[in-house]
């Protein structure tokens, strides 16, 4: 085996102990340990229907409590993996400075490990909802569309991870500036009201060109059996693609500053 090649396996290596760390550390010196997995977003639900269909009355047309859960949960689980993925990217380059600079793993691999715990972690969280919904008799049988999905969801993710992370090392004030972009982008997805409530021209913004409104579309076909309109999933995987390109290309511009701002 070359230099080149150990030095490729090792470098893996340590990315992917990192990945196990993350996961460890959400979950470190709790009482519960891995069960906040799921207590997490099924005590975020309950606060959310409390508030949408008890005091706003958000209804459909059975106005049935158990239809409205189901729909929303399953757009929070899209939501989930996003604001994981996204938000804990941002910092991940100032907060393992020191190994960046002591350790042979590549800069551009860094960003990506809070994605993997996310999606890990979004994971457990559709491997709930899928039981429940069966439970209740309604999952639907398209249910594997489902891996294209997170596929799409995965590129789209890392190339918003590049991006924020190599922005946050250049102006630091992003990290906090993404939290609020993050909460605005929950409230204009539909995922607390249908895609089919918006009304024109907003219902561009909001849903045509809306890359987490796109995957709500799909999760919600896939696990509850609604139509997905084709043109939803070519507008996904364009945009998916041309974000994982965007922000490779743009963290490779800038990787050879990052080490001297690091």
């Amino acid at each position: 085996m070359s230099a080149r090649q150990i030095n490729r396996a090792s470098a893996w290596a340590l990315y992917w102990a990192l990945v196990r760390q993350d996961l460890q550390l959400r979950v470190l010196g709790s009482m519960l340990g891995m069960l906040w997995l799921v207590l997490q977003p099924l005590l975020y639900l309950s606060f959310t229907t409390v508030v949408f269909y008890y005091v706003l009355g958000v209804r459909f047309a059975d106005g049935a409590v158990g239809s409205y859960v189901l729909f929303l949960l399953t757009g929070l689980v899209a939501w989930l993996g996003v604001n994981e993925g996204i938000g804990k990217a941002a910092p991940t380059l100032i907060d393992r400075a020191n190994l960046i600079r002591n350790f042979p793993i590549p800069r551009v691999l860094v960003p990506l490990v809070p994605l993997i715990a996310a999606l890990a972690y979004q994971g457990v969280c559709l491997l709930a909802l899928i039981l429940a919904t069966a439970a209740r008799g309604e999952l639907g049988s398209q249910v594997l569309m489902l891996a294209p999905a997170l596929l799409l969801e995965a590129l789209l993710l890392a190339g918003i991870a590049w991006l924020v992370a190599a922005g946050t090392v250049l102006y630091r004030d992003i990290q906090y500036l993404l939290a609020f972009a993050l909460m605005a982008w929950l409230y204009l997805t539909p995922i607390f009201y249908p895609a089919g409530q918006v009304p024109p021209p907003l219902d561009l913004v909001v849903v045509h060109t809306n890359p987490l409104a796109m995957l709500v579309i799909i999760f919600r076909g896939a696990i509850l059996g609604t139509q997905v309109a084709f043109n939803v999933w070519g507008t996904l995987a364009f945009i998916s693609l041309a974000m994982f390109a965007l922000g490779l290309i743009a963290f490779r511009r800038v990787e050879h500053a990052l080490g001297d701002l690091l």
